[in-house]
């Protein structure tokens, strides 16, 4: 139930629904505390980035001794992908867990790896302090099912994000250059059209973006021809005082199929005249 809710989810909505999964996993497992722990970077950029625990426990600060908590986890994790521990007192006075484990109150422990591919992302943890809990290693097990769609979503949800930085640096570069950008589908549907050209020659065209251009009469036929794999250049002279070249190019997918073109347009007037 949990995997299906995180099936296209919007990124706005991942912090939440992690957090709420957190909840649902710690209540049925009768866990009092259960955190994701970003491993990724050392401390101090590392964090408890997700956390939830029961309504019967006092609240405590889980970013104490980042240094500690980095160290514990990512040794833990160094040879195997789960960390189960029914009784931390039962562990042998001198067992390097024990003391870490005592200082946070932790009585039964629970901690899976979280892996994007083979590296080390972070940690699914769930624990209790108030009594033990029989949890044992094929309960992990179940669990990891849990953590690779974590480390799925969040992967997803950087991607998005940084997706979104680059078309917020692309549109800055195209609305202050002195061109146009256009770019169209396998349909010749118009899916982005901007520059700083445009809005001083073709404000007009804005109407295009969301419809085909195969029947325009200055570029459908050269959209017609890049969409069957040529590049091509064709010159617009939409005043007699303006001429723009364009260049438009395929564009393939891995399979090298043609998914659809960009075009390019400069100001060539003073060449042309």
């Amino acid at each position: 139930t949990i995997s299906a809710r995180f099936v296209s989810l919007p990124i706005a909505e991942v912090d939440e629904r992690i957090t709420d999964a957190l909840a649902r996993l710690g209540q049925f497992v009768g866990a009092e505390y259960a955190m994701l722990v970003d491993l990724s970077k050392p401390p101090p950029l590392h964090t408890v980035t997700h956390a939830w625990r029961a309504d019967h426990v006092v609240e405590r600060d889980l970013n104490l001794e980042l240094e500690q908590l980095y160290h514990f986890y990512s040794g833990a994790f160094d040879q195997q992908d789960f960390l189960v521990i029914p009784n931390v007192l039962q562990l042998p006075v001198d067992h390097p867990a024990r003391d870490f484990l005592t200082t946070h109150g932790v009585r039964t422990l629970m901690a899976i790896a979280m892996r994007n591919h083979t590296a080390l992302r972070g940690c699914l943890i769930f624990s209790a302090a108030t009594q033990t809990r029989p949890w044992q290693y094929e309960d992990a097990a179940l669990f990891s099912i849990a953590a690779d769609v974590f480390v799925s979503t969040l992967r997803r949800a950087e991607i998005n994000r940084a997706l979104r930085e680059s078309e917020a640096r692309l549109r800055f570069v195209i609305n202050n250059a002195p061109l146009i950008l256009l770019a169209f589908d396998a349909g010749g549907v118009v899916n982005f059209l901007d520059g700083a050209l445009l809005d001083k020659y073709y404000p007009a065209l804005r109407h295009k973006i969301g419809n085909s251009v195969l029947a325009d009469k200055y570029i459908g036929m050269h959209v017609l021809k890049t969409l069957h794999g040529e590049t091509c250049r064709v010159i617009l002279e939409p005043s007699d005082e303006v001429a723009l070249e364009f260049c438009l190019t395929p564009l393939y997918d891995d399979r090298n199929a043609v998914i659809g073109g960009i075009g390019i347009a400069f100001d060539v007037t003073e060449r042309q005249r």
